[in-house]
């Protein structure tokens, strides 16, 4: 957990190890250094001989400050063509002193959402709640962070680990068509009622829309059970 006041950052940093750091074949040049794995020799230009260090965009949300590097915000389709105008608002905005305000999304969410664009890179899936995936997701849809949001919706379907009615929140939130249809078959057909928690949750006119098809539904199965009574 970050401390209070201090914004998150994500960086990607080429070293001498880094996997996607140039490799060319040995050479004696001398204006070239060398740097030797258990494996292979690897010549790095003298462009990686020093630390590469990315430009940072700093964000604010809900008075937190956040930082990501600007090569990872132009996943981005929105922010690459923010990042590309000639004018992207007041001067120096998106440096520390001036960071850029998000309206719209939450703190937890962006930070859902950052640990997912680390990990995936290094470490693969990481651990976040079920809240968390569906905070990373919006961020992720909002800000058209198309392949991270494929990331994310590729494990959430993995993983199915959503009951029906989160489903359809997150399918109406972050615009998955997909996962409707299949929410409300399961609703359908559970055998428990639907609970007043979750006709709250659905809205009116769905819970009714359900209501209506669960009564189809257990009345051709009655149908059936008499025929086969007689």
């Amino acid at each position: 957990m970050q401390a209070a006041g201090q914004p998150w950052t994500i960086q990607v940093v080429p070293t001498p190890f880094h996997p996607l750091a140039p490799q060319t074949p040995t050479s004696a040049n001398p204006g070239q250094s060398e740097a030797t794995t258990s494996s292979a020799t690897v010549v790095l230009p003298d462009q990686y001989t020093e630390t590469y260090v990315p430009r940072l965009v700093f964000l604010k949300i809900e008075n937190q400050p956040f930082s990501i590097t600007e090569n990872a915000l132009r996943l981005s389709s929105q922010f690459r063509a923010m990042l590309d105008s000639t004018h992207i608002g007041e001067p120096g905005e998106g440096t520390e002193e001036h960071p850029i305000t998000l309206n719209g999304v939450t703190s937890f969410e962006m930070e859902s959402f950052l640990t997912i664009l680390s990990a995936r890179v290094w470490a693969g899936p990481p651990d976040l709640t079920e809240d968390g995936w569906a905070a990373a997701l919006h961020i992720a849809t909002m800000y058209s962070f198309r392949d991270i949001r494929n990331y994310i919706i590729k494990y959430i379907d993995d993983k199915k680990f959503y009951n029906p009615v989160r489903l359809i929140e997150m399918a109406s939130k972050s615009n998955v068509p997909k996962w409707i249809q299949p929410a409300y078959l399961s609703l359908c057909m559970k055998p428990e009622v639907i609970t007043p928690e979750e006709a709250a949750r659905l809205g009116f006119p769905i819970y009714t829309a359900l209501c209506r098809i669960r009564e189809q539904v257990l009345k051709k199965g009655l149908s059936g059970v008499m025929q086969k009574g007689r």
